[in-house]
């Protein structure tokens, strides 16, 4: 596969492997875009650059292509085979692969395929605790202006999502980068999104940017009444599917 954006990933030191495990297409300002999801096997810790890359990469697309990545050395993933093997045997698979910079160990995956979800539903029971303690009352607040810290917001965010993400596909992100995660929810489980329309997941996608790569008003967050709604709607929409599925 041959991509100016693919490419260049391809000459950091520390890429061993790449593998596509999703692809789709997406429109977004009367352009087509091939969004390529990627899973990038490291000999060594990921540097500053390659992260630089990482997630320049996914916001600003080269030749109409833009990738999400998730990566992990070799033994990282070795190391966490027992938790994540299904996700990571599935995306491992040889018909996936693109590029390997030489010979490498296999991993050596469990004869028995794991599920481990034990810690699930503590994730869920504390991430709607958070939300209903620290989020909600503002939003129902119709006094004064809603103000929220950014860390607080973005935390909840990050925590929601990885285990949205880790529900749906046996996989518990480690990246808080919240437009990494907003892409995996929609490679894990993308019918969620018919629940909101085209201008509603714009205006997600849009706020999540924004809680990434801004700063306001020293770390607060003002928002107004139709985005405090919006932000309800796809919080609430997430744990009632993580409720029925998982049946809590």
């Amino acid at each position: 596969m041959n991509h100016k954006a693919l490419n260049q990933l391809k000459k950091f030191d520390e890429v061993e492997e790449l593998f596509i495990f999703h692809q789709i297409t997406t429109f977004n300002n009367n352009q087509l875009y091939e969004h390529f999801y990627v899973f990038v096997v490291l000999k060594q810790k990921a540097t500053k650059d390659l992260k630089t890359y990482l997630q320049h990469i996914e916001q600003n697309p080269i030749e109409n292509v833009r990738i999400t990545s998730v990566y992990h050395t070799r033994y990282q993933i070795q190391h966490h085979t027992y938790d994540y093997q299904l996700f990571f045997n599935k995306t491992m698979k040889s018909k996936n692969k693109i590029y390997s910079s030489g010979y490498h160990p296999k991993i050596h995956w469990y004869k028995k395929r794991a599920t481990y979800l034990d810690d699930l539903k503590h994730f869920y029971n504390y991430n709607k605790q958070c939300y209903n303690n620290n989020i909600k009352p503002i939003f129902e607040n119709n006094k004064c202006e809603k103000y929220f810290l950014k860390q607080v917001v973005s935390k909840f965010l990050v925590n929601h999502l990885q285990t949205f993400v880790f529900s749906e596909t046996l996989y518990k992100p480690r990246s808080k980068n919240l437009i990494t995660l907003w892409h995996l929810m929609i490679f894990a489980h993308s019918a969620l999104l018919e629940k909101f329309s085209t201008t509603e997941i714009n205006q997600l996608t849009s706020l999540f940017q924004k809680l990434q790569n801004e700063f306001i008003k020293e770390g607060q967050l003002l928002l107004d009444d139709p985005t405090c709604t919006l932000i309800d709607k796809y919080v609430t929409t997430l744990f009632s599917h993580l409720q029925s599925s998982n049946e809590f």
